[in-house]
């Protein structure tokens, strides 16, 4: 799959009836868009990518937004999350190998969704 052809399968996702529980901890939740790229670029890993990220440390200084950026070449991908509020990167992973289509794919995150859970969503569900 390429990257532009998982952009065309998502293009619909516009808001979320559903939120899902993230196995490891249930402060945490991802919509109905994001389970969607993660079967369909067979990339659950991706959710639990994300939220590993979640520290105490990484929350106090993300604030109430950050961005996921998966940046895909040959092979393997460079994920970053960036405070919203303040454009500061804050945490980095390399990831040295990953099927996922090549290119630029953005996840946000943000508390809200129900008992205001920290949420993880594509930007059509802003």
């Amino acid at each position: 799959m390429l990257m532009h052809e998982l952009k065309h399968e998502l293009r619909h996702c516009s808001g979320s009836l559903n939120y899902y529980r993230w196995s490891m901890f249930s402060g945490m939740v991802y919509t109905d868009g994001v389970r969607i790229m993660a079967e369909t670029a067979k990339a659950y890993w991706l959710i639990d990518a994300c939220f590993s990220h979640m520290t105490k440390r990484v929350l106090a200084e993300m604030g109430s937004r950050g961005t996921f950026t998966l940046t895909v070449a040959d092979g393997s991908a460079v994920l970053s999350l960036v405070s919203v509020e303040t454009g500061k990167e804050i945490d980095r992973q390399e990831i040295e190998y990953t099927d996922f289509p090549s290119g630029t794919f953005e996840l946000f995150v943000a508390w809200g969704g129900p008992n205001n859970a920290l949420t993880l969503f594509l930007p059509s569900e802003d």
